[in-house]
């Protein structure tokens, strides 16, 4: 087995976030899910981001987390920013990232998954939907990072996608919305970028995963 590899892989370093490491263990994750579902010829469905979103919490970053050095606790569709005057969430994030050893105020991150195709609607969507609610706040940045994931559902060209989205975003009216794409590291087929905004006063900065899943997808 691996696992020693694997541990000493993730293990952090003293300059590497708690993001850095959720990041990392994200791409893991994506590859080992292609490697099974390929051996087991499973398929995925590819019109629905919940159900691709829900195996991969229920069968994989929870109950892999161990064998990978992960004491982080994962679950989704979690209620965000209480509004009073209305007495409803205003937000509901697709995953919560639960930090241990913060019982009285909890330490979490969010991700935000979004499906990709190469065509303009999801993209447009994982910027409208996605990056836009962490820049507008409805998506609350407590730490100043948070995590978008990309489950690419088709055969593309990612970096060129990456491309568009970063058009897309440049172009939108809301200035704060604008910024870089950064290439950071890949994982076999999946690929790791970071871009930074401005918001009022302070720095935001998101991390995307693209976990190229087109091969285990109907």
């Amino acid at each position: 087995m691996g696992d020693k590899k694997i541990l000493e892989k993730l293990r952090k370093s003293n300059s590497e976030t708690e993001v850095d490491q959720i990041a990392k263990y994200l791409l893991e994750i994506s590859e080992l899910i292609i490697k099974d579902y390929q051996q087991n010829k499973l398929k995925l469905p590819k019109n629905s981001e919940n159900k691709i979103r829900n195996v991969l919490i229920e069968e994989y970053l929870i109950k892999k987390k161990s064998d990978y050095g992960i004491s982080y606790w994962f679950d989704s569709e979690v209620p965000e920013n209480w509004n009073k005057k209305e007495e409803k969430y205003d937000g509901r994030v697709d995953i919560r990232v639960l930090l241990p050893g913060f019982p009285e105020y909890p330490k979490y991150y969010f991700i935000e998954c979004k499906r990709i195709d190469g065509e303009k609607y999801l993209n447009n969507q994982y910027v409208e939907k996605g990056i836009n609610r962490f820049i507008i706040q409805k998506y609350s940045s407590r730490y100043g990072e948070n995590i978008m994931w990309g489950f690419v559902i088709q055969k593309i060209d990612i970096t060129q996608n990456v491309n568009l989205i970063q058009d897309i975003q440049n172009k939108h009216s809301n200035e704060y919305l604008h910024g870089k794409f950064c290439f950071v590291d890949k994982k076999n087929t999946s690929q790791r970028y970071k871009s930074v905004y401005n918001i009022q006063s302070k720095k935001l900065k998101l991390w995307h995963i693209f976990s190229d899943f087109s091969d285990i997808v109907e």
